[in-house]
């Protein structure tokens, strides 16, 4: 079986992602999934790097404000490239340096991969209707659910489960009151989450270069205070 999406369509809106919405860019050493997704008209594109699996999805930029349908996107002559249907016919745009710009449509030609999803039916079995799968391996995938969009990945066991979140579109969700808060990471030497910059800074402990220690099992509940703490 190929690359084809297993859709279920959506009356009355198209889906945020097509089949052809998103690719798996390897770039030296470095990997990166990328993702164009709609929102109303603006088609956003998202980059995920891979080098740790809790990477979160990272906005890069709006590629177009006119967009009508689920965009292409493709690697070509090693630039990262975007068909998007807009109200006056398709406009191609690619990637220079960190902004969008539109370019001769002629440039454009449709991929050429063919990804075959492993374990196809049960990754179908685990989504939630109406839903459009777009491969980026063989084990991964972007899968838009609705509106809300997951990464996907297959487990060593064959079983599909969700990996990141790109995007959550759900008008039952509702802001909670009071929300935890991080204070800071007690073990290893850098924090598992980047700052606003996108730097892990060192955490308190130095534990590895410190005790020889990269983590430790699940955390412990304290109450102190009048406050709960997770170590």
């Amino acid at each position: 079986m190929g690359h084809e999406p297993s859709l279920v369509e959506q009356p009355g809106q198209p889906s945020p992602i097509g089949p052809h919405s998103a690719l798996l860019q390897r770039h030296r050493w470095r990997r990166f999934h990328h993702a164009v997704v709609l929102q109303g008209t603006h088609a956003v594109h998202y980059r995920r790097s891979l080098a740790r699996p809790d990477e979160p999805w990272r906005r890069v930029g709006t590629v177009s404000d006119d967009a009508r349908a689920p965009v292409d996107l493709a690697m070509l002559s090693g630039r990262l490239t975007a068909r998007v249907p807009e109200s006056i016919g398709a406009a191609v745009y690619q990637l220079r340096g960190a902004v969008w710009r539109r370019v001769d449509e002629a440039i454009w030609h449709p991929r050429g991969d063919s990804i075959e999803v492993r374990s196809r039916p049960e990754l179908m079995t685990a989504l939630a209707s109406p839903f459009v799968i777009a491969p980026l391996s063989p084990s991964t995938a972007l899968v838009a659910e609705g509106e809300s969009v997951f990464s996907y990945h297959r487990r060593r066991d064959g079983e599909w489960v969700r990996s990141a979140c790109l995007q959550v579109v759900d008008s039952d969700v509702t802001p909670a009151a009071h929300s935890s808060t991080k204070v800071a990471q007690v073990t290893g030497e850098l924090d598992a989450t980047a700052g606003a910059t996108g730097v892990r800074r060192a955490t308190l402990s130095r534990s590895v270069s410190s005790a020889g220690i990269r983590g430790t099992d699940l955390g412990v509940c304290v109450e102190h205070d009048g406050r709960r703490f997770l170590l």
